[in-house]
Formats: structure tokens, C-alpha cells, sequence
């Protein structure tokens, strides 16, 4: 899966409701995202896939820079 922070926002957008809330906010979502993320990093590194274990070690660094940015 291709990960920006371009398609994420995009997202938020396209789902902001008309009174103004997200279904799930900005932070469940980037919750989420991590989890996932932090899933993948595993099972390549247990596959031993290095390569892309450190591509999704990248995307995990990322969204928990926008975790701290929103607390």
C-alpha cells in the first residue's frame, strides 16, 4: 500500500461531514495507520525482508510525527 500524507488528507477531506465532525477523527485514523504499519514492519522483519521492513519503519516514523503534531 502506498502511503501520503497528500492521499490521507485527501481523505479527511472527501470524509468531513456536513455538521463540521469526521466520522473518526484525525487521530483515530493515524491510530489506525500505525497499527497497520507497525504490523507489516513485523512480519517482513520476521520474513527477514529488510528492505522493506525499513520502508514501513519509514511510514512509521512519519505518521508518529503527525501524532505528536496534533496532541
Amino acid at each position: 500500500m502506498h502511503f501520503s500524507f497528500f492521499s490521507f488528507f485527501s481523505d479527511l477531506v472527501a470524509n468531513f461531514g456536513e455538521e463540521g465532525k469526521y466520522a473518526q477523527n484525525v487521530k483515530d485514523r493515524l491510530d489506525d495507520r500505525l497499527g497497520t504499519l507497525k504490523g507489516w514492519e513485523k512480519k517482513h522483519r520476521e520474513e527477514g525482508d529488510a528492505a522493506k521492513a525499513d520502508e514501513e519503519a519509514a511510514k512509521i516514523a512519519i505518521v508518529e510525527k503527525a501524532l505528536k503534531a496534533i496532541a
